[in-house]
């Protein structure tokens, strides 16, 4: 059984944005039999009919950002309550956002397969850090920084 995790980057509002339609793209070009995706990529599949199991649509604690380490953690809480987590996972993400996403599931003990496809960052993104990789790298070092500091 395959089973696919998509962790989304960035978006425009209400719908998807550039990076997620071509995330969603991505995951479409593979045969899966289950998925536990955030909410801008269900957006895109949506479009074409393709079935997300589970959608991540925010954080479990009530007005937090909904993070990469709190994506992973729902992801792993689906994987486990569904008997999955010893299958075949596949992880879909920006390039530059994947070795993070693959850092949070190998902390929770999540056994994944990185599928690399070629993502573009989205200028129109809401998200500042999303829309070139200039922006994205530095919040990479303050967020690395403040996991460092505050032991996150």
């Amino acid at each position: 059984m395959k089973i696919i995790l998509g962790f989304s980057f960035g978006h425009r509002g209400n719908e998807p944005g550039l990076s997620n339609e071509a995330i969603a793209q991505a995951i479409r070009e593979f045969d899966f039999d289950r998925s536990c995706v955030q909410w801008e990529i269900f957006l895109a599949m949506k479009k074409t009919s393709t079935v997300a199991n589970q959608v991540i649509w925010e954080h479990h604690e009530p007005f937090k950002y909904l993070d990469t380490r709190e994506v992973a953690r729902q992801m792993a809480q689906y994987l486990h309550k569904n008997n999955f987590h010893k299958e075949e996972i596949l992880v879909f993400a920006h390039p530059d956002h994947l070795p993070r996403c693959m850092s949070e599931l190998k902390k929770l003990n999540i056994s994944v397969v990185p599928i690399k496809a070629k993502i573009p960052y989205d200028p129109e993104s809401y998200q500042i850090h999303t829309r070139c990789r200039l922006f994205y790298t530095v919040w990479e070092y303050i967020a690395l920084l403040y996991r460092l500091f505050y032991k996150y």
